[in-house]
């Protein structure tokens, strides 16, 4: 079900009765990191690649950038990615991230920073209206798209049903 964080924003969409409906299929439980949000996608008009920060509605413009350089370290990253890299990007695909810049990035300081700042959290599909219309969940989709990135994975911690 995207777009629900947490268990109590499930509860609160669809009752007792929808919580349990959910729990009883199969369930991926992965960690929150407490770090930035970042996120980008290729455009399939003209396909560049647009960035987002944490409300993930409107790519971050010029004038953000230059306001807030908070993102500029994983957005140099991205750009600087092999061409070949870049092309292979499919249109529509936003791939989310937990954005470390140093190993306390707001609240939590960890052990490390991960490998170039970015652990992949989501892949998403749109549609023409930017809608998601897909979340990929699979594994092995995940650790291909972080060796082709050179970033690390947000690991499930639970996937299954529960008893």
């Amino acid at each position: 079900m995207a777009g629900i964080k947490n268990i109590r924003d499930l509860y609160k969409k669809v009752g007792e009765k929808g919580l349990r409906e959910v729990l009883e299929g199969e369930i991926r439980v992965t960690e929150k990191f407490d770090a930035y949000r970042f996120a980008f996608e290729k455009n399939p008009h003209d396909y560049k690649i647009y960035f987002y920060g944490k409300n993930g509605k409107a790519p971050l413009s010029k004038i953000d950038r230059t306001v807030n350089d908070l993102y500029e370290q994983a957005i140099s990253y991205i750009e600087n990615l092999p061409a070949d890299i870049k092309k292979a990007i499919p249109p529509r695909h936003r791939f989310g991230f937990s954005w470390f810049p140093n190993n306390k990035p707001l609240n939590t300081e960890y052990d490390r920073r991960p490998k170039n700042g970015l652990i992949l959290t989501d892949i998403t599909v749109r549609n023409r209206q930017w809608d998601v219309t897909n979340e990929v969940k699979d594994n092995k989709i995940f650790e291909r798209w972080c060796g082709i990135f050179g970033v690390e994975a947000n690991t499930p911690v639970f996937e299954g049903r529960l008893d």
